[in-house]
């Protein structure tokens, strides 16, 4: 009998042909889009700066439409990044790309987010060092 394995956080991984070292910790930075529909739709944030975010969503959201958005910037689920503003460009993600988020959007905020310069930098870094910023 092979001994037992310590629980890896690992879901729906063949473990006989896990060879990680390191437990392996899936970060994702979500967020929320609150296009004035009844619900929330939810997106992952693909880079930010203080001036506007890129969204992968399964979200349909015409270019100059306004939305609200939740941004999840921190371990903190229950204090989201709150901004406001416009959709400026809408994209459908290419087939080989899509996955569970066939579209991409650009929105630009009403107001810039001052003050969170530091913690949109380790966004940015975190992403680079897990190799999720790759050429669409």
């Amino acid at each position: 009998m092979a001994p037992a394995r310590p629980a890896t956080g690992l879901d729906e991984v063949d473990l006989d042909n896990e060879r990680r070292i390191a437990v392996r910790h899936i970060a994702c930075f979500p967020a929320h889009i609150d296009g004035g529909e009844a619900r929330l739709r939810t997106a992952v944030i693909r880079d930010l700066s203080v001036t506007g975010v890129r969204l992968l969503t399964r979200a349909v959201l015409e270019p100059g439409s306004r939305v609200k958005l939740n941004l999840y910037l921190t371990s903190d689920l229950a204090a989201p990044c709150f901004r406001e503003g416009r959709v400026v460009r809408f994209e459908r993600r290419a087939a080989e790309l899509a996955g569970v988020w066939p579209h991409s959007v650009a929105v630009e905020f009403d107001e810039p987010l001052t003050g969170l310069e530091e913690t949109i930098r380790g966004v940015a870094e975190q992403q680079a060092r897990m190799g999720l910023h790759r050429d669409e």
